[in-house]
């Protein structure tokens, strides 16, 4: 059985979640300014880290189901995943703070996949994406 490592712990599967688990499980989200039921990114964030690692997480019997789930979600959810991901990004990369208002803009925007890079460009972001959020690193949340 495969394992993963994050600094000195080891599991056996990757410890990511969405938005209402971490909600559940704790008071992460009680001085949030984002709702974990209707803006809060981190949902977009598992479900996009999910899609782009779904080959590789495919093998771990544990990940079966969030995979199963994912691969459900319909093309408007996977466009809507991505295009939080590019504004978290980008937003951070700026050196800004997330706000709820510009996750919610993002709901009302043409699918991802068919938004010129120009008009991305436009939005703050940066002009050389080709359609997927490019990775920060070897060791971010988007290899």
């Amino acid at each position: 059985m495969g394992t993963f490592a994050i600094a000195d712990r080891m599991t056996t599967k990757p410890y990511v979640s969405g938005a209402a688990y971490l909600h559940s499980m704790g008071d992460y989200c009680a001085a949030c300014v984002f709702d974990p039921r209707k803006d809060c990114p981190i949902t977009s964030l598992y479900w996009e880290f999910l899609r782009r690692n779904d080959e590789r997480l495919s093998e771990n019997e544990r990940m079966r189901m969030p995979l199963a789930a994912s691969r459900k979600r319909t093309t408007e959810q996977r466009d809507r995943d991505r295009r939080v991901v590019v504004h978290v990004q980008d937003v951070l990369i700026r050196g800004e703070r997330l706000t709820p208002q510009g996750i919610r803009q993002l709901q009302g925007n043409a699918p991802f996949s068919q938004r010129a890079p120009e008009e991305m460009a436009s939005e703050g972001s940066p002009s050389d994406r080709s359609g997927e959020p490019e990775a920060v690193g070897t060791d971010s949340l988007f290899p």
